[in-house]
């Protein structure tokens, strides 16, 4: 992509990644780089290789959200990460991030629960937690989608929710009353 146009190259490079917005096309806009033809062979590239295990090592967590998801975890909670990512090109990544950043992993009381195949995140989260019933109590859940955290509020009114504010689709809808936000688990 460098030969074919170094100027977007360039621009697109030069991109710091905590000003993204959840559509790539409207994220190079904002930061008005111009989408064209040489965009489109980007984004063919992306769209092959940003769903993958490799791309994953690029992964970097929420601030603070290592530390209080293994504060939690030492005090007893079960941690059950349940992501939209799909187990068959995502699980190694995912777990080798997981580890290199400090997450708890692989004992008893953790579970990582993705995705057995390409569906809507929304109707894999929702068969997830009909699978989870029943495995305890729930005091938190903790997401980026509006539309996933009503979910998981409608399915356990008593747990905190918490939207954490990065990115997410644009066509969301409102938060459930009562929920919690922050842009990380620091605190601040």
């Amino acid at each position: 992509h460098r030969a074919a146009d170094p100027d977007l190259y360039a621009r697109v490079v030069a991109l710091d990644s905590t000003g993204f917005d959840y559509d790539v096309r409207q994220t190079l806009r904002t930061h008005t780089v111009a989408v064209g033809p040489a965009l489109d062979s980007m984004m063919v590239y992306w769209g092959k290789s940003f769903f993958t295990n490799e791309f994953l090592r690029y992964d970097q967590p929420i601030a603070g959200a290592a530390t209080f998801v293994r504060d939690l975890h030492e005090r007893g909670a079960t941690v059950i990460y349940l992501t939209g990512r799909e187990s068959a090109g995502m699980e190694t990544g995912t777990k080798a991030s997981l580890r290199q950043h400090g997450f708890p992993l692989g004992d008893r009381r953790t579970e990582l629960v993705m995705k057995p195949r390409r569906m809507a995140d929304t109707d894999f989260k929702g068969e997830a937690l009909a699978a989870l019933k029943g495995r305890g109590l729930v005091v938190g859940v903790f997401e980026n989608e509006p539309v996933n955290l009503n979910l998981l509020h409608e399915r356990y009114p008593h747990a905190v929710p918490l939207f954490i504010q990065t990115t997410h689709r644009a066509d969301s809808p409102r938060l459930a009353p009562g929920t919690a936000e922050s842009r990380d688990f620091t605190g601040r």
